[in-house]
């Protein structure tokens, strides 16, 4: 075990000298045992769909849908954490009115939406206190990714996270030519405030995705989202190069 000496939890902060954590308890045996070899990651339906928005309200409604058809019918209390002008819970009370479902943000866009700072602040709920946590294209945006996504799974029964491919193939294309590669990545002319601080490939976020699953023992499944230039075919031979985003469904 000498490699593990001074190995930091990933949940927890402390620095631990084990495979499991004396502070929380984690079991890290498969994170330092297999760095290199994924086999062991819990077995996952893997889906494909076709992404025909042009706007992020659509997105927005394609999420939505998929996720009523999936998991949400029967929970009540539902949250979206990073939840912008809040539409995916509008669309929840829209169709459900009874259902508790608020929006959280760092930084209010209307009157429905809770602020709060979940980078350095815990989430106000207890273990399973959530029925079900919808966070779509935020955790790349947090210095604090691996934090506040333990924070989710400590509170939330259900979950679903969606990230998009920053290194789809149609960016390098972009890049080479030297067009703009977005207002969140590349080197702008100004400062941005609201960046993708985290760049990985479809592989390291199932990676990673994986791991969360077998720690908190949860079934979980995946659905690749094609470009607008790409579709499931090529998806399926390449996730990396041509998924645009990627839907996590834990349960």
């Amino acid at each position: 075990m000498k490699h593990l000496k001074r190995k930091i939890c990933s949940v927890c902060g402390n620095i631990i000298s084990r495979y499991k954590c004396a502070y929380c308890k984690t079991d890290h045996q498969y994170e330092y045992n297999n760095l290199l070899d994924y086999n062991w990651l819990p077995p996952t339906k893997k889906l494909f769909s076709e992404s025909k928005y042009s706007s992020w309200i659509e997105r927005m409604g394609l999420h939505y849908s998929i996720i009523r058809a999936e998991i949400m019918e029967q929970d009540k209390r539902i949250i979206d954490l990073g939840c912008g002008p809040n539409e995916f819970i509008r669309l929840v009370k829209r169709e459900f009115p009874d259902k508790d479902a608020v929006g959280y943000d760092f930084i209010p866009k209307s009157k429905d939406v809770v602020k709060i700072d979940f980078e350095k602040e815990k989430l106000p709920f207890g273990a399973n206190g959530i029925d079900l946590i919808f966070i779509s294209h935020v955790l790349e945006h947090v210095d604090n990714f691996h934090s506040v996504m333990y924070e989710i799974f400590r509170v939330a029964k259900k979950i679903v996270i969606v990230l998009p491919n920053d290194l789809n193939i149609f960016r390098y294309i972009r890049a080479i030519l030297g067009k703009s590669m977005g207002g969140n990545t590349g080197l702008p002319l100004v400062p941005v405030k609201d960046r993708h601080k985290w760049i990985y490939s479809v592989q390291q976020a199932d990676n990673l995705m994986g791991y969360c699953a077998h720690l908190y023992n949860k079934k979980y499944k995946v659905i690749y989202f094609t470009h607008k230039r790409s579709n499931k075919l090529l998806v399926k031979l390449n996730k990396n190069l041509f998924a645009n985003e990627i839907m996590y469904i834990y349960y």
